[in-house]
């Protein structure tokens, strides 16, 4: 079995959740399948300008049948391939605007269009696909978790403080805003912010009365280290293609707090406090978390229940997908 990943996605993002994916997927396929790596141009078609390259299909060419699956949305023309796209959400259909959500649809329909497989991350992510393309072979979609990194775990030799963290960017849909309305009036915790960029002059304004450190750069080892000694991660996003802060907070012994729309009630199921997001939910959630034995045991369940989520069991369901695609089209 032949594979071509195309690693357009490398040069769209140095890192961020689709980068993390593909980072942790290729090491567990490497040794399993004739992978090879392109970026799917030839020398010619590279003199173009990225910003017209980076929608253009793949030219990969083999003389026999090859799978070919890309990390953002393109498909091979060649006649031997076997195209597979995965689908990570439907973030730009449901909050962008304008010309750049056109672009970024019409790329996404074309892909699906010309697709022999789809790979989605959720069952949420496909519940998406279905409702803005019902027209897609239900029998051609797959759901595929991501897994977590082993660098998340338990460690008792750290104390939980009484902080709370947040992890990722703050815009819009992410509903950081309703967390600070929350710290506002619980101004007993501090609030550890990692990633997102700066922060805005709005969001430096807004975080004046609450005590706050923020990390725009964290190592795996680091965060870590903060999710054993907060008191919970708030991950109040209105919609996700998955979350996976989610399932390394849990792995790493830290509740979440999170909102049940979208994948992020699908992740996180039983093992964490979700519920409609608000201010109040907010409030009450930490202040249960308050309850030593019940917060003992969201901890104990929900680091069993995360530890399930492996990149080696990713790996092994996206090459079984691979395989039954090779066996068919030959």
């Amino acid at each position: 079995m032949k594979l071509v990943h195309d690693d357009i996605i490398y040069n769209l993002q140095s890192k961020g959740g689709i980068t993390n994916y593909w980072k942790n997927l290729k090491p567990f396929l490497q040794d399993k399948a004739n992978l090879i790596n392109v970026n799917g141009h030839s020398k010619k078609e590279r003199k173009l300008p990225f910003g017209i390259l980076r929608y253009m299909n793949s030219n990969t060419v083999f003389k026999t049948n090859f799978i070919f699956h890309s990390s953002y949305y393109r498909t091979s023309s060649a006649n031997k391939s076997i195209n597979v796209i995965t689908i990570y959400d439907f973030i730009y259909e449901k909050f962008s605007e304008g010309l750049r959500r056109r672009i970024h649809v019409w790329q996404k329909q074309r892909a699906i269009n010309n697709s022999d497989h789809i790979i989605c991350i959720s069952h949420s992510t496909k519940n998406d696909l279905l409702i803005y393309y019902p027209e897609v072979d239900q029998n051609k979609i797959s759901v595929v978790y991501l897994g977590v990194k082993n660098e998340f775990m338990r460690n008792d030799k750290l104390k939980t403080k009484k902080s709370l963290i947040f992890v990722g960017s703050r815009g819009g849909y992410k509903n950081f805003s309703i967390l600070l309305d929350a710290l506002d009036i619980l101004s007993n915790y501090s609030l550890i912010i990692v990633g997102g960029g700066e922060l805005s002059n709005q969001e430096n304004k807004r975080l004046k009365n609450i005590k706050y450190e923020h990390l725009i750069e964290c190592s795996d080892e680091m965060l870590n280290n903060l999710y054993n000694q907060s008191l919970a991660l708030i991950y109040p996003s209105s919609y996700e293609g998955f979350g996976l802060p989610i399932i390394e907070a849990l792995k790493a012994g830290c509740p979440v707090i999170c909102n049940k729309g979208s994948s992020t009630g699908e992740i996180g199921g039983e093992y964490v406090l979700s519920g409609s997001m608000s201010k109040e939910f907010i409030i009450n959630s930490i202040l249960k978390l308050n309850n030593e034995s019940f917060r003992n045991d969201l901890v104990k369940n929900g680091i069993k229940y995360a530890s399930s989520f492996t990149w080696e069991k990713t790996a092994n369901q996206t090459l079984k997908i691979y395989e039954e695609l090779w066996v068919k089209f030959q």
